[in-house]
């Protein structure tokens, strides 16, 4: 009979090639090679100065409406030098695969200890990889900035609010979150999550433990206010 943690890895893997396979299929009926909508505003610039040797780090650091898209335009930049051409089905097949690992992480991350609601997860967590669901953000590469957001805004609230916090979560937890906003204005959402559980805690806590938790609630708090205050209207 298989052990707890290796049927949890079969649960696991099924659900990558099943999200994977999913996402692969919808690519090949409704993908495009052509870039779509915003595409043609920020990478098509973006790579013409690659191209003239111009591209310099602030490039890399501009807004885009609400959102800095630091993991985006580094996946595009990363795709461009490896094959020599801008070919936006490339950037899908990246971004299926990102996809496919935020879901196996959410599952890791969150499924519970009762088989049933284990199941049910799964199943769910699985649905959402396969279907159809956001069009746009399945056929745009330019999208792949909410997957990377759902990774990065996971294992911060797993390093925030899902352990004792600790020096070495916190500093984890605040890394995760840095690169979260430097990936998309989204972040916003992570830190008020974060910052509600951490708030909620700091109320029920052991005492030693209560100016810890208060200290990283005021954190969230003000990096929450500096995330806002640096974030153009879209």
């Amino acid at each position: 009979m298989a052990s707890s943690s290796e049927a949890s890895t079969k649960a696991a893997l099924a659900l990558f090639l099943i999200a994977l396979g999913g996402r692969f299929w919808w690519i090949h009926l409704a993908g495009s090679s052509l870039p779509l909508w915003d595409q043609w505003i920020g990478d098509f610039g973006l790579l013409k100065l690659a191209a003239r040797h111009a591209l310099e780090a602030k490039d890399l650091a501009t807004h885009h409406n609400e959102h800095l898209l630091l993991g985006e335009r580094l996946i595009t930049l990363g795709l461009f030098h490896m094959s020599g051409r801008w070919e936006p089905r490339d950037g899908l097949v990246l971004s299926a695969l990102l996809r496919a690992l935020s879901l196996v992480l959410a599952f890791r991350l969150l499924a519970p200890p009762e088989e049933g609601l284990r199941r049910g997860l799964l199943i769910l967590l699985a649905l959402l990889g396969a279907l159809p669901l956001g069009t746009f953000n399945l056929l745009s590469a330019f999208q792949v900035q909410f997957f990377l957001h759902e990774s990065l805004g996971l294992l911060a609230l797993a390093f925030l609010a899902g352990q004792p916090l600790s020096l070495r979560s916190l500093a984890l937890g605040g890394l995760f979150l840095l690169l979260d906003f430097w990936n998309a204005a989204s972040a916003i959402t992570t830190i008020a999550a974060a910052a509600a559980v951490l708030g909620l805690q700091s109320l029920i806590v052991p005492p030693i433990a209560r100016r810890r938790t208060a200290l990283a609630f005021g954190y969230l708090v003000l990096f929450g206010a500096a995330v806002i205050l640096n974030t153009p209207a879209s």
